[in-house]
C-alpha cells in the first residue's frame, strides 16, 4: 500500500493443493522496511514438530539496518506475532537473504542463516553471514556463528541457503555467495557442519570468471538428484554472457555433486539460457515432484522469450534413469518371513510392515507412516485420519544414513482385529523430519497390491487354527410336516433332483438318501456382520428334521474355526431363516 509496510502471505497445502486465498497474512510494522523481501522455511527451530518460517526486512530500522523475524508454527498455523526478532548493524541490509541452515550442530533443532550483503566493518560493503542455532526455546538471540569477508565490495551474504548434507556426515552444511568485487564476477562458499557447529574455514569455494556475470547471485541445495545419498548444490549466474552471442544476461546454472569428501570441484551439469533470459536469477530445489525418490530443481528466467519478456521457469527432474522407488513388504512379525497376499500373519492382531526409504535431499531422518483398512473399505481422504474406519500409525524417526538403495524401515503394527473373517489392505508412505529435511514432509502413498482375484486383500492378522466345525441343525418344513409324529413326510423323495437347486452352490449326489425330504442350503455368517457369509453348502433335510451331508448320515461340517456364527437356512425359493443370535459351533 501507500505506507509500504510490506507483508508475507502463507498458503496452506491440502489434498486438493494450495488454497486459493492466503491462509494467513502477516504485515510488517514499519514503512519502507522491505518486509517480505526474503522469505523461507525455518525448519523446526524449537522441535515441536511444526514447521516455522523466517521473513526478512532488508531496510528495516534507521539507516537500513535490516531485520529478520521468525514465526513458529502450531496446530492452528503460524503466529501473527514474531517469536524471534533480530536487527542488523547500520546500513548492512541484514535480512536481504534468509533461509533454513539445516541442523549444523546435530542437536535435533533447525538452525537459520541470514545474509547482510552491505555490512561494513573496516572494509566497505564487505558483507556478512550469520547463523543462529535452534533449541527447545527457539533461536538463540546472538549469532552462534558469523563471518565477514574482510574485502571491500565482496558483499557476501548476497544469497544464503542450506546446502543439505553434501558430505553425508549427518550435519547440515551451508552455502552463501557474494559479488567478490566491484566487477561482480561472483563467488560462492560452502561450510560443513559438525558436532560443534560450522567449520571456521570454508570447505569449498568457487570464483566466477566473467566480469558482471554475477556467479552465485542465487544458490540453493538441489537435494539429492542422483540418489547417491549426498546432497547436491545448485548455483545460478544470471548475468552470464554466452561468448559469441554479443548479448549479456543469457544466464547459466551449475549443479555440483556431493560426495563423501564434499562438493566436487567441477559441475556435473549446467544449463544455459537464451538471449537476455536472465536464466538462473533464482534457483531452488523443487522437492520430489514426481515421487520417484529423487530431488528435482526449479530455475527462474524472468527475461524468457526475448523482447516480449513473458518470463519463464524451468523444471528439471532428478533420476535420469527413470526408475521408481516403491518397495514395500509385509512379514510375519515373529520370524520376519515375507507374507504373500492373503496369508495369515501367524500372530494374533499383528503384522510387520516394511518400506525402503531414502530422502530426496540426501542424508536425513525419516520414518514410515501406515494406514489400515478392512478389506472392502476405502482409505481416508486427504491428510486427515480423523474419520478413519481403522487406524494409522508411525514408526520412530531414524537416521536414513547413506544408502543409494534406501534404508529399509521395519515396524510392527499391533491391535488389529483378528477374528476369522478379518482381512486387511494397507498403504504406507515416508515422512521426513522437518529439522534436516524441511522441504518435503511426506512422500506419496504406496499401496500393497494383492493382484489376486481370489484373495484380493493383503493379510489376515491371526494364527492358524485347525478348521473343522460341526453344525447340528434341525428344521421343520411346514408343507411336509407330519403332526402325528412331529417329523416330516418324504412324499417327494423319488422326485428329488440329483443336483442341488441352489444357484449359490450346486452339488450332486447319487443316490438320494431314502429318508431325505429335500435339498436345503445352509450358510454360516459373521457374528459381527450378519450380511457377511463366511461359508455355505447344500445338504439334505431328513425326515427326523436333521440336516446331513451328501452321504445322508454325517452332520454338516465347515472349514471354519470354533467361534460364534449366525446360521442361515434356505429351502428352494423361500426366504432364508436366520438365527436370532450367533450360535457357538465347535468340532463336537
Amino acid at each position: 500500500g501507500v505506507n509500504k509496510v510490506g507483508a508475507a502471505y502463507i498458503y496452506h497445502g491440502g489434498s486438493s493443493g494450495l488454497s486459493v486465498t492466503p491462509s494467513n497474512m502477516i504485515n510488517g510494522d514499519q514503512s519502507n522496511s522491505g518486509y517480505g523481501s526474503s522469505v523461507s522455511t525455518a525448519g523446526d527451530v524449537n522441535g515441536d514438530g511444526y514447521s516455522d518460517i523466517i521473513i526478512g526486512a532488508s531496510t528495516y530500522g534507521l539507516g537500513a539496518k535490516g531485520a529478520a523475524f521468525v514465526h513458529c508454527g502450531s496446530s492452528s498455523g503460524v503466529s501473527n506475532t514474531p517469536n524471534w526478532t533480530k536487527e542488523g548493524a547500520n546500513a548492512s541490509f541484514f535480512g536481504n537473504a534468509v533461509s533454513i541452515a539445516g541442523d549444523v550442530n546435530g542437536d535435533g533443532y533447525s538452525d537459520v542463516i541470514i545474509g547482510a550483503y552491505d555490512f561494513s566493518n573496516g572494509q566497505v560493503a564487505e558483507g556478512a553471514v550469520y547463523v543462529f542455532h535452534g533449541s527447545a526455546s527457539g533461536l538463540s538471540q546472538n549469532a552462534d556463528w558469523s563471518i565477514e569477508s574482510n574485502q571491500d565490495y565482496a558483499s557476501i551474504g548476497l544469497d544464503v541457503s542450506s546446502a543439505g548434507d553434501v558430505n553425508g556426515d549427518g550435519y547440515g552444511d551451508i552455502v552463501f555467495s557474494g559479488y567478490n568485487s566491484t566487477n561482480k564476477e561472483g563467488v560462492v562458499y560452502l561450510y560443513h557442519g559438525s558436532g560443534t557447529g560450522l567449520e571456521t574455514n570454508s570447505n569449498w569455494s568457487f570464483l566466477g570468471s566473467q566480469n558482471f556475470g554475477q556467479y552465485g547471485f542465487s544458490v540453493n541445495t538441489a537435494g539429492d538428484m542422483n540418489g547417491d545419498g549426498y546432497s547436491d548444490v545448485i548455483v545460478g549466474q544470471y548475468g552470464f554472457d554466452n561468448i559469441g552471442s554479443g548479448v549479456d544476461f543469457d544466464g547459466k546454472v551449475y549443479l555440483y555433486k556431493g560426495s563423501e569428501n564434499g562438493l566436487g570441484i567441477a559441475e556435473v551439469w549446467s544449463g544455459l539460457g537464451g538471449e537476455e533470459f536472465e536464466y538462473g536469477i533464482s534457483v531452488s530445489t523443487a522437492g520430489d515432484v514426481n515421487g520417484d525418490g529423487y530431488s528435482d530443481i526449479l530455475i527462474g528466467a524472468p527475461g524468457y522469450n526475448g523482447t516480449t519478456i513473458h518470463g519463464g521457469a524451468y523444471l528439471y527432474y532428478g533420476n535420469a534413469r527413470g526408475s521408481l522407488e516403491s518397495r514395500i513388504r509385509q512379514s510375519n512379525p515373529s520370524t520376519g518371513d515375507r507374507l504373500a497376499a492373503g496369508n495369515l500373519t501367524e500372530s494374533s492382531g499383528s503384522v510387520e510392515l516394511g518400506l525402503r526409504i531414502k530422502s530426496p535431499f540426501g542424508r536425513a531422518d525419516g520414518r514410515a507412516v501406515y494406514e489400515f483398512r478392512k478389506h472392502g473399505e476405502i482409505f481416508s481422504q486427504g491428510t486427515s485420519y480423523s474419520n478413519s474406519v481403522m487406524f494409522y500409525g508411525t514408526s520412530t524417526f531414524e537416521d536414513l544414513i547413506i544408502n543409494p538403495k534406501g534404508k529399509p524401515i521395519l515396524t510392527t503394527a499391533n491391535g488389529l482385529a483378528s477374528s476369522y473373517s478379518d482381512a486387511y489392505q494397507w498403504r504406507t508412505r515416508k515422512e521426513f523430519s522437518l529439522v534436516n529435511n524441511p522441504y518435503q514432509k511426506y512422500g506419496p502413498w504406496k499401496y500393497y497390491s494383492a493382484f489376486d482375484p481370489i484373495q484380493p486383500y493383503a493379510f489376515r492378522p491371526r494364527v492358524y487354527i485347525p478348521l473343522n466345525i460341526i453344525a447340528q441343525i434341525k428344521v421343520l418344513l411346514e408343507g411336509a410336516y407330519d403332526e402325528s409324529s412331529n417329523n416330516m413326510f418324504t412324499y417327494i423323495n423319488s422326485n428329488i433332483p440329483t443336483t442341488s437347486p441352489y444357484e449359490d452352490l450346486r452339488e450332486t449326489s447319487l443316490p438320494i438318501p431314502g429318508n431325505a425330504v429335500d435339498w436345503i442350503f445352509v450358510e454360516l455368517r459373521d457374528k459381527n456382520d450378519v450380511s457377511k457369509v463366511l461359508a455355505s453348502k447344500s445338504g439334505f433335510l431328513l425326515q427326523d428334521k436333521t440336516i446331513r451331508e451328501l452321504d445322508g448320515t454325517s452332520p454338516l461340517s465347515f472349514n471354519l474355526p470354533e467361534d460364534d456364527y449366525y446360521i442361515s437356512v434356505k429351502h428352494r425359493n423361500h426366504l432364508p431363516v436366520i438365527s436370532a443370535s450367533p450360535v457357538h459351533l465347535t468340532s463336537n
